[in-house]
Formats: structure tokens, C-alpha cells, sequence
């Protein structure tokens, strides 16, 4: 997580790293791939592969992320429901880092993670996440090209591991 707080140290308020800052928090806290996060392209505006919106279920003092297909679910088969509470006071919230990024209002069948450009809505990218990991790296004297948006399950993974969750 050091990583983490040093990369959002960074970051400012504008809707595309409130955005960014949402993605990835998402990356490190719920082990999904990227490409179940986000668009390859930041220009897609439709498809069921990515999270949307709408699959963003905001309750109060959580999140329910419903993931529609991944590498396993690939024909609708089931909705996996990943429920994240709401963490007060951490820097690391990714509730907070929702709702802080839920303040800009777009159609709910858009990628969940929206900012706005000159031209409109534009979604954060694969490329957005991938360069935002290596910077990160980059901060703690690392090597950036070692490092990508798997990193962030990786280090998720890693993280719960080292707390004590235990495994399945």
C-alpha cells in the first residue's frame, strides 16, 4: 500500500484522477484483471465486458461491484457480486475514492470509471491504468516497465495474504 499513498499524493481533484485514483483502488482491493475494469480504449462506451455504472451498487457504508463476465464467467452464466465496506479515515478507501468520483453524473450503461473531457465523457483506459502502475513504481525508485495493471491484483492478493485473510 505504500505505493499506493505515495502515488495519490500526486494526484489532484480533477474528474480525471478522481477517476484514475477510483480504477485503481478497484484494481488493488477487488484482484481484478484490468480488463474487467476498464477499457482497452478510452472511447468505448458500450460493451458488457468492463465494469459499468450500474455495476457499481453504492449502499451506504459499501460497494457491491457485480461482475457480469471475467475469464471464467464468459456466458452470463452467473454475477459475481465482490462487496467492499467502507474503510473510515484511510487513505486507502475505495468507497471514499467511489463516491468522491460518483459527484459527476453519466449515463449508467458508461464504463464505472468516467471523467470529463473537452469533447465529453471519456472512460479511463487499460493504457490510463498500465501507465499510472508504472508510475507508481517509478516513485519508489523502481523499475516502471516491470510493472503493469496486473500489479495491482498482484499486489492486492499480496497485501490480503500478509494480513492474515485467510485463503479459500
Amino acid at each position: 500500500p505504500t505505493m499506493l499513498i505515495l502515488f495519490k499524493t500526486t494526484l489532484s481533484n480533477s474528474t480525471y484522477d478522481l477517476a484514475l485514483w477510483a480504477a485503481v483502488l478497484t484494481g488493488f482491493w477487488t484482484f481484478l484483471r484490468t480488463a474487467n475494469l476498464v477499457p482497452k480504449n478510452s472511447n468505448v462506451i458500450n460493451s458488457g465486458q468492463y465494469l459499468r455504472k450500474k455495476d457499481l451498487v453504492i449502499k451506504d457504508d459499501q460497494i457491491i461491484f457485480r461482475v457480469l463476465k471475467t475469464k471464467t464467467i464468459q456466458f452470463n452464466e452467473r454475477v459475481l457480486e465482490v462487496p467492499v465496506k467502507q474503510c473510515q479515515g484511510s487513505r486507502l478507501c475505495l468507497v471514499t475514492a467511489i463516491k468522491n468520483m460518483n459527484s459527476t453524473d453519466y449515463p449508467s450503461h458508461y464504463p464505472a470509471f468516467v471523467y470529463v473531457a473537452r469533447n465529453g465523457f471519456r472512460s479511463i483506459s487499460y493504457r490510463d491504468i498500465s501507465s499510472a502502475v508504472k508510475r507508481m513504481a517509478a516513485l519508489q525508485g523502481l523499475e516502471g516497465n516491470n510493472y503493469g495493471g496486473h500489479s495491482l491484483r498482484r499486489g492486492g492478493a499480496t497485501f490480503a495474504y500478509q494480513a492474515g485473510v485467510p485463503l479459500l
